[in-house]
């Protein structure tokens, strides 16, 4: 009987060993990608980034059940360019021009600029040209949000109660109120008696990003 329980205990033992470096087999393409710290840094950062989306969205009130089109981003590597982004979604699947575009649900990054039939432009909030009004955080503080390789905050009222990590959202008639764009990152006497400018913090590296969502029944 120990002679056969012992033979038992070692075929268990073999197909459990057998089973783990299968797994492990399976799992090489996964860890790798992990300790590259590519897609999968990107994937954290957003987390991170769509859990304060959510935060701020109950704080403005952001209306979350819209229509969202999602489309794929081509890439210009190795000439990354963050300003604007070529979409594979044109006057062929409804685009139009305006129409906002989201990295994810409630996190803005930009609008359509331009359109072909089945490409478009997207304007980003990395445009150097890019000007849309902002609430800043639970007191809803007015301000204007220029854009920029790293975007600011400018004309924030001198008698505003600002802090680090207050989170940043849309108030302009173009996009969806409230939507999620940074948060407050530093902040600046600009040598004006009345007025504050900001660093904002996005969160995420846009050229990471593989897909955005466009919002089709914003108007």
């Amino acid at each position: 009987i120990r002679i056969r329980m012992k033979r038992v205990y070692t075929f268990v033992v073999s197909c459990a060993s057998l089973a783990l470096v299968l797994a492990l087999v399976f799992m090489r393409g996964t860890i790798l990608k992990a300790l590259s710290g590519t897609p999968d840094t990107f994937s954290c950062d957003l987390v991170v980034a769509e859990n304060q989306a959510l935060r701020s969205a109950r704080s403005f009130g952001f209306t979350r059940n819209r229509r969202y089109f999602e489309a794929d981003l081509y890439s210009k590597y190795p000439f990354n360019d963050k300003e604007i982004l070529v979409i594979d979604a044109g006057s062929d699947d409804g685009m139009k021009v305006g129409m906002p575009v989201f990295l994810r649900e409630n996190i803005l990054i930009g609008r359509i600029s331009s359109i072909k039939k089945t490409q478009s432009e997207v304007e980003t909030i990395f445009n150097s040209s890019w000007r849309s009004s902002v609430f800043i955080g639970s007191r809803k503080i007015k301000a204007v949000l220029r854009g920029g390789k790293s975007p600011i905050l400018e004309l924030v009222p001198k008698n505003a109660v600002l802090e680090k990590g207050d989170s940043v959202a849309n108030s302009s008639p173009n996009f969806p109120l409230g939507a999620y764009i940074g948060t407050v990152l530093n902040i600046y006497n600009d040598g004006s008696d009345l007025w504050f400018t900001a660093d904002v913090d996005t969160g995420y590296s846009i050229q990471d990003a593989r897909s955005v969502f466009v919002i089709a029944d914003f108007q």
